[in-house]
């Protein structure tokens, strides 16, 4: 893959308030791969047990039962995230909790960077605003 090729990249940290994977958001994810919405780079399932032992499993170790149709991103195309990425993930993890951390390059953006590049512009600044400040925002 070339990097000049390359949109911006995201990545969210998702809690699951009861612990469990159910696979649900799943079919989400693969409409927007299949729509060339998203790539995903990147997709590790973290869990802290009782005792405060933070596991982390890459998509590909996972029993499909566990986490539905999750397993079909079986192209995930780079590992992104860090041990020291995970583990910071599980602190914010209570004992008993589960996440998933997931990394996705916005390929929606390469046709706006190809014609950015074309007309001599490059982007020097770019920033995801926090959803609370432009909830706020609106709402004033």
């Amino acid at each position: 893959m070339s990097t000049e090729q390359l949109g911006p990249i995201d990545f969210a940290l998702v809690e699951f308030v009861d612990g469990r994977f159910d696979g649900s958001i799943a079919e989400e994810l693969l409409r927007l791969v299949a729509d060339g919405t998203v790539r995903i780079m990147d997709l590790v399932f973290i869990s802290k047990d009782a005792a405060g032992e933070v596991v982390a499993l890459e998509v590909d170790e996972l029993d499909e039962a566990e986490v539905g149709l999750m397993t079909t991103f079986g192209a995930v195309t780079a590992p992104l995230v860090s041990q020291e990425d995970l583990l910071a993930a599980g602190e914010l993890l209570p004992a008993g909790g589960a996440a998933l951390m997931v990394v996705w390059e916005n390929t929606w953006a390469n046709t706006l960077l190809g014609a950015i590049g074309r007309a001599g512009g490059e982007i020097i600044v770019s920033q995801r605003l926090a959803h609370a400040d432009v909830l706020a925002a609106l709402e004033a």
